[in-house]
């Protein structure tokens, strides 16, 4: 599942606006360098990574700590249901469960959802606007 990460070019075109004064190829991503100035991914609707160096395919995500990029892992969610309507096995909170062989997944800070897979673990942080 990985995949080498692109270094981002310099501007050498006019097709892709990415301001008022910088312009990319077709087909290529504006992502902003460290110096302020922008690079062109040789990539069509690329991840700019947060180094503000390379870039990832669309649907990858950057890992700074190897230099490669990672193709997300997307699970369909199975609807939940509230305690009482069906016997549920694994409890969320004190309203909500999923099916015994789910996992419990934080869909927002007041919204549950259930992964059909057990014990998956959480890969991301729910911030607590949500």
């Amino acid at each position: 599942t990985g995949r080498h990460v692109e270094a981002a070019a310099p501007l050498i075109s006019i097709k892709v606006n990415c301001d008022d004064r910088s312009q990319c190829p077709k087909h290529t991503t504006c992502c902003q360098l460290d110096s302020g100035k922008w690079g062109c991914c040789p990539l069509q609707n690329a991840v700019c990574c947060p180094d503000k160096q390379h870039c990832c395919p669309h649907g990858y995500t950057c890992d700074p700590t190897s230099t490669s990029c990672h193709k997300r892992l997307w699970v369909a969610l199975t609807p939940l249901d509230v305690l009482g309507s069906r016997l549920r096995d694994v409890k969320c909170d004190e309203q909500t469960s999923c099916q015994d062989g789910q996992t419990c997944c934080r869909m927002s800070a007041t919204m549950w959802g259930c992964c059909p897979y057990p014990n998956v673990c959480v890969l991301f942080e729910i911030k607590a606007s949500d």
